[in-house]
């Protein structure tokens, strides 16, 4: 995020992070990818905690990417030229390699081969308008970066203006 509202942006991110802890973002992570639509992936929260029982001693990161975000991901890669064996979307979980990876992200305690740090994007298989429904229902509190909306850079066209034409096609 650029510029002076970003601020307030940050210190509104870590404190929505504090208020809803990890039993309230579970709840909502596993509403969403439980849905009568059969938005059920290898990402809902039994996946992720059978999966890495015993190994995650570490820590995990939860992004908010979407599945407009992996369509955009993909096309951007078809954009650029990718081989028909690259236009994959992206991972639901990413395992950062290294204690320097680590620190870089914020993340402070050291990594070993029994301490590791996951990246994981559950709500990939999640519209983000059913993101916006769910939270609007509920009246919770969310911000979108403001430089979204900007075309200075390559994928906001993509999103602003190339997927609502071949949405409209």
């Amino acid at each position: 995020m650029e510029g002076g509202a970003n601020d307030s942006d940050s210190t509104f991110t870590q404190q929505v992070a504090r208020d809803w802890r990890r039993r309230i973002l579970m709840n909502l992570v596993h509403q969403l990818t439980n849905t009568s639509e059969g938005y059920i992936s290898t990402t809902t929260p039994s996946y992720v905690e059978k999966s890495t029982k015993g190994s995650v001693t570490g820590g995990m990161i939860l992004t908010a990417h979407h599945a407009d975000d992996n369509d955009e991901t993909i096309l951007m890669k078809l954009l650029r030229g990718a081989h028909i064996t690259n236009l994959q979307g992206m991972e639901y979980m990413t395992a950062l390699a290294t204690t320097e990876t680590a620190q870089q992200v914020g993340f402070s305690n050291p990594l070993d081969e029994r301490h590791h740090l996951y990246v994981t994007k559950p709500l990939l298989n999640v519209r983000k308008s059913q993101l916006v429904d769910y939270m609007e229902q509920r009246k919770f509190d969310w911000r979108i970066d403001e430089s979204n909306e900007s075309n200075k850079y390559k994928r906001n066209r993509v999103r602003n203006e190339l997927m609502p034409l071949l949405a409209d096609l």
